[in-house]
């Protein structure tokens, strides 16, 4: 046996490892619980905070379980790709299935299950039975039906999960030993374990000591909410109405929301996004609203502090009819921006693997970077998926464009990742965008929704977007495999074995998610699920996981570039600006480094989700600044960053707790 093949097998068979991947799975499987009931509200769920947890639940199992320092990045990093397969999980059979079924909402639901094939998912028009026993819950699960659905949600899940491990695998020198991207999860995760090792900083304890109090403090809402019901209160119900007009700018409002661990979570990106996203989140919200008023394309809305601007985007602006295309075009021209950039590595990583195939020795730079595996992983995975997708409606010259499409996506979602803890959601506006995108490219396209075979294309890409997209972004994969080789070049943890303990954690753990997700669901049933959005059940989440609203009048696309709210033109138009001011942005950073602006300014304060989360960044943002002029880059790490950590870890642990105690109770 030769050196590399013993390392490797005594790598998989350590004890060490046995126990991370035991220790993956059954936090896997608790998650997917909290998921499926769901336990948090629609904020918490998507496992950006969950992140926090695990960093300090690694410090603390860590002397117990005798893990070495490279035990606890190995740990870190299978957690933290596993992280997300639960909502996943929950989201795409259970989204699927239920549009499957039959019209809970009226007729314009029809044509979507009418053209969707049985074996998507087995409650259908033919098998109204399965629905009611999905509403009431207490029956076992119909097996026998869900093979087929089953096997096809595994299969997708599996190859989107794939494809990003080797765009993370391929992309790993050039991010984090070029360009030395923060990624502020893994510098908590990196701080915690220095914090927690033998020998350990005692400041840096003691700052994430106060950090876990203040975050408990903080919450103590929630906690008294549980003791006496009725008389708790949550940070987003005292400050989400506070809205405040900026004088001389007609149409403006900026939300005066103020969550404390959302700020601490946005205290961890770079100054240069931070600032960014302050400059062109004002220019976006507050400028061009006005200037829409002052050239007569908005009626003026309100002058009035307080006022909600809710109705603004739907009745005038056309928010998120907007934003969602100009997001979408900025996030797919940072991806192609970064995928010329990067294209020597493309080349050389690609040059590795042929070398492989015809059996020629690897190029010496190349060495150690599993780029055939990387390689061989990304074109398997594509393949399937355009298999998938001409299976379900696409035709087959648009396919290679969803998977091109991707792949920027995800090279965007790393850059993202990697110097902005991504606020949960900032994603899910696309899946509507990009339907809009590609469906005009369907040979059986007529030109308007719910229409013929064209359908269950729409319905598909829909969901791939809004569920695995999404989450995989947020949470697992893409990022977080590029944190474990960034935390395992930190502790000396070779990235054959951070390739591996990702390769086979992510397939297990998402199976067993899919299985305790169904479980789940059988036997608690749709209508005894705390939902934290008013409509609970069947009737509820088969518009928004349709039409990406809650509300059944906007009919069903709001989030696409067809003309729901504004003119088919400007939506492309958006699309364009977007993608064009990226581009530029970041091509101009990447030659005069002195350039203030980050091109993340512009992907991030678009996203609809930033009107609730701005006054936070600027919160942030002015915090850090002044943490960095007064007591520069040490006093950050050592009390800024723990604080930081231990308020979203305190804030974070308080909520899931009085969650399941609530739910028990």
């Amino acid at each position: 046996m030769s050196e590399k093949e013993a390392s490797l097998k005594s790598f998989l068979t350590s004890k060490e490892n046995i126990a991370i991947l035991i220790i993956a799975l059954v936090f896997s499987w608790i998650q997917a619980w909290a998921f499926a009931l769901p336990v948090l509200n629609q904020y918490d769920i998507s496992g950006v905070y969950a992140i926090f947890v695990i960093a300090i639940l690694i410090g603390a199992v860590a002397k117990p379980l005798r893990l070495s320092p490279q035990g606890q990045a190995m740990l870190w990093t299978i957690l933290a790709t596993t992280l997300a397969l639960g909502w996943t999980a929950y989201h795409v059979p259970f989204g699927v299935a239920w549009v499957t079924t039959y019209s809970w909402t009226g007729d314009w639901f029809k044509p979507y299950t009418e053209r969707i094939p049985e074996w998507m998912g087995p409650m259908h028009l033919t098998h109204p039975e399965y629905a009611q026993q999905l509403l009431t819950g207490g029956v076992a699960v119909p097996w026998a039906a869900w093979i087929a659905p089953f096997v096809f949600y595994y299969l997708v899940g599996l190859m989107v999960f794939i494809m990003q491990i080797s765009l993370a695998t391929i992309l790993r020198k050039p991010f984090v030993e070029i360009e030395k991207l923060t990624f502020p999860y893994s510098v908590a995760a990196t701080q915690t374990i220095e914090a927690f090792k033998e020998g350990g900083e005692r400041t840096m304890r003691r700052a994430l000591l106060i950090g876990l109090i203040l975050g408990v403090l903080l919450q103590i809402g929630a906690i008294q909410g549980l003791i006496w019901p009725g008389t708790g209160w949550s940070w987003w119900d005292y400050w989400g109405t506070t809205n405040y007009v900026i004088p001389g700018l007609p149409n403006s409002a900026i939300k005066l929301l103020f969550v404390p661990y959302l700020v601490a979570l946005n205290y961890l990106a770079p100054l240069s996004v931070l600032f960014s996203v302050t400059l062109f989140g004002f220019i976006w919200w507050d400028v061009i609203p006005a200037i829409e008023f002052w050239l007569g394309y908005a009626p003026l809305m309100s002058d009035q502090p307080g006022w909600s601007p809710d109705s603004q985007y739907y009745a005038s602006l056309g928010w998120p009819a907007m934003a969602a295309p100009f997001m979408y075009g900025a996030v797919l021209g940072l991806g192609l921006t970064y995928l010329l950039l990067t294209r020597k590595y493309w080349s050389l990583s690609l040059r590795a693997f042929t070398n492989k195939i015809s059996g020629k020795e690897e190029p010496e730079e190349a060495r150690g970077e599993n780029y055939p595996v990387a390689w061989g992983c990304l074109i398997t995975s594509a393949v399937v998926l355009m298999a998938i997708y001409t299976l379900v409606g696409w035709a087959p010259y648009v396919t290679p464009l969803i998977i091109f499409e991707l792949i920027l996506f995800f090279i965007a979602a790393i850059r993202i990742r990697g110097e902005f803890t991504p606020w949960p959601g900032i994603y899910w506006e696309f899946h509507g965008s990009s339907n809009g995108l590609f469906i005009p490219l369907i040979s059986t396209f007529p030109g308007g929704w719910g229409s013929a075979e064209n359908t269950r294309g729409m319905w598909f890409n829909g969901h791939l977007h809004g569920g695995l997209i999404q989450d995989a972004a947020n949470g697992p994969t893409v990022g977080a495999v590029m944190e474990g080789y960034k935390i395992g070049g930190t502790y000396n943890v070779p990235k054959k074995f951070i390739l591996l303990g990702v390769l086979i954690a992510i397939p297990l753990a998402y199976l067993f998610d899919l299985f305790t997700t169904i479980t789940v669901v059988y036997m608690k049933g749709i209508n005894n699920m705390p939902f934290s959005w008013p409509g609970q059940g069947m009737d509820q989440l088969n518009i928004w996981f349709t039409t990406g609203t809650s509300d059944p009048s906007y009919g069903p696309s709001t989030y696409n570039f067809l003309p729901d709210y504004v003119p088919a033109w400007r939506s492309y138009a958006n699309f364009f600006i977007g993608a064009i001011v990226v581009i530029v942005i970041t091509l101009l950073r990447s030659i005069f480094t002195w350039i203030p602006f980050h091109p993340l300014g512009i992907v991030l304060a678009v996203s609809q989700n930033m009107y609730w989360n701005y006054f936070m960044v600027v919160c942030a943002f002015v915090l850090k600044l002044a943490t960095m002029r007064i007591g520069g880059a040490k006093v950050y790490e050592r009390y800024g960053v723990p604080i930081a950590l231990g308020i979203v870890v305190g804030s974070f642990l308080t909520n899931l707790l009085t969650a399941w105690l609530g739910l028990l109770v």
